[in-house]
């Protein structure tokens, strides 16, 4: 956790990140450290986990629009909230099994931040945590019927929360 976090000051540092988006930047790396670990051990992403995910981004969220980002970055994080929660409903009723609970839930907060910066990282985050799946499954024999899905998804959004402000 300290490197993530360190990369988000250096990055800051650096001028690569706004200070305004710093605080989503660390509780985004911070919430999903957990998740992935107990997604890729269980299969699973527990209420316990993936609940207390919304509150914390939306706070770090509300810091960023206090601190620069306005009411335009409000309407982007909802905007990208419900069309991310919106595919991850619709692939779990096209295709049952696919997703887990957890992970359409968890796609509430991770769309927020990822409709921040932008449709085209709504849209990468969607390819790239289908490829990072699709990686696990390739790669992990235990999983050849299936990934978590959650590292892919978080994995995506933190990438593109370091990189695409």
């Amino acid at each position: 956790m300290a490197a993530l976090w360190g990369l988000v000051a250096w990055l800051w540092a650096g001028g690569d990140l706004p200070g305004w988006w710093v605080p989503t930047a660390c509780v985004l790396l911070w919430v999903s450290v957990p998740l992935v670990v107990v997604d890729v051990r269980h299969q699973r992403l527990p209420d316990a986990l993936t609940v207390g995910v919304l509150p914390l981004l939306s706070a770090a969220l509300a810091v960023a629009a206090l601190g620069g980002g306005g009411w335009a970055l409000v309407l982007r994080a909802l905007v990208g909230a419900g069309v991310f929660l919106a595919v991850h409903i619709l692939v779990a009723a096209l295709r049952p099994g696919a997703l887990g609970g957890g992970d359409v839930k968890l796609a509430l907060p991770v769309g927020a931040v990822l409709g921040v910066l932008g449709v085209e990282a709504l849209l990468l985050a969607l390819v790239l945590a289908s490829v990072i799946t699709l990686v696990l499954i390739a790669s992990v024999p235990r999983w050849r019927r299936g990934a978590p899905h959650g590292p892919g998804m978080l994995g995506a959004a933190c990438v593109l929360a370091v990189t695409a402000v």
